[in-house]
This record gives C-alpha cells, structure tokens and sequence, in this order.
C-alpha cells in the first residue's frame, strides 16, 4: 500500500511538472479574511520559491507577482502577476505590511475608521 502512495504522490508531481513545462502554471492558493482592526491574505504558489515573490502598490490597488525569466540568461524578465487586489478606503496604506511565513506570504492592512456623519 505505501508503494500505492508513493507513485500516486509521483504522478501528480509529474503531472504538475510536465503542465509547467508545456507553458502552464500551477494556480496559487490564496486565502482571505478580515475583523474589525484589519484584512489579511494568506499566499502560497506551488513551484515558486516565497521568498521571490513580490509586493507593490500602483494605483490604490495591492499587485502580489514574480518575474518568470523570458531568456536563459536571466537578463530579460517579465512579471506573472498573481494577486491584483482594489486598497478598500478603510485601509492605512501606511501600514500594509508583507512577511514570509515558512512556505506563505502574509500580507496584512491595517483598518482605520472612516466612519462619518453626524455624532449624536
């Protein structure tokens, strides 16, 4: 039965590679919460070394992408964008912060209170 296991898990390795190399990806997993002091995405892509993805802020949005390497010479690169999430009005941009956790990427933004109108 462990023979079983082990060529099954080789298998779907196989699968993953040979889909990467005929120009597919394997998708990112990407899990989403929020509470009342702040949002957080939880990142992880298959096959991509954490620490090579990266984070910028362009245009009130959060892009999470890596550079795929278009030449052997690693001159030429071309980001592979794997999150584009809209910045919520309730959330400090000064305080978006991004740490590598093991095999995941955490991304946090702070809330702040937006809340206007009459005070009773």
């Amino acid at each position: 039965m462990e023979s079983f296991k082990n060529l099954s898990k080789e298998i779907l390795l196989g699968a993953d590679f040979a889909n990467t190399i005929g120009g597919g990806m394997s998708l990112p997993k990407i899990d989403l919460s929020f509470t009342e002091e702040k949002y957080m995405a939880i990142i992880s892509v298959p096959g991509v070394n954490i620490k090579k993805i990266k984070t910028d802020i362009i245009n009130n949005r959060l892009l999470v992408y890596h550079l795929l390497n278009l030449t052997n010479d690693d001159e030429l690169k071309s980001p592979h964008i794997i999150a584009n999430f809209p910045i919520a009005q309730d959330v400090d941009v000064e305080q978006i912060s991004a740490n590598y956790n093991e095999t995941k990427l955490v991304i946090t933004a702070i809330r702040k209170d937006v809340s206007e109108g009459y005070e009773f």
